[in-house]
């Protein structure tokens, strides 16, 4: 789904909605990765001191690659499941990240839900669907 964000150039900052989550678990479920990395991309680009993330604490521009690199991880493992012959059920089993970052305040006791759909819906872009 998209995201809208709100850049304020003369206060550089830039409110990213949820193209960033910063140090918290991503929510995977309905996106379309390549179009996410290129938004993250695009809000690199900005000049901006200041980024306001849809979840997690605020933070600066530096953070937007670690953010584009663990939707690559999480894209690179689901793959990775897909060309070892796994299906989305033995994926979604198998493929975890809550050791990587924790859940958002509040919301905790849904990171193995997330998880699973996460990889469900990654497992089902990278098989084309």
């Amino acid at each position: 789904a998209g995201q809208i964000g709100v850049y304020i150039p003369e206060e550089r900052v830039v409110f990213t909605g949820d193209n960033v989550f910063h140090k918290v678990q991503t929510f995977l479920h309905y996106a379309y990765p390549d179009d996410w990395l290129h938004s993250l991309k695009r809000i690199e680009e900005l000049d901006v001191d200041v980024i306001v993330p849809g979840h997690g604490d605020i933070c600066d521009r530096g953070y937007v690659k670690e953010q584009a690199a663990f939707i690559e991880e999480w894209v690179e493992a689901v793959r990775e499941a897909i060309s070892q012959g796994l299906s989305k059920e033995e994926a979604q089993a198998g493929i975890s990240f809550l050791d990587r970052y924790p859940m958002d305040i509040g919301i905790e006791a849904m990171g193995p839900q997330v998880q699973q759909m996460n990889v469900g819906r990654l497992y089902d872009v990278l098989k084309g669907g």
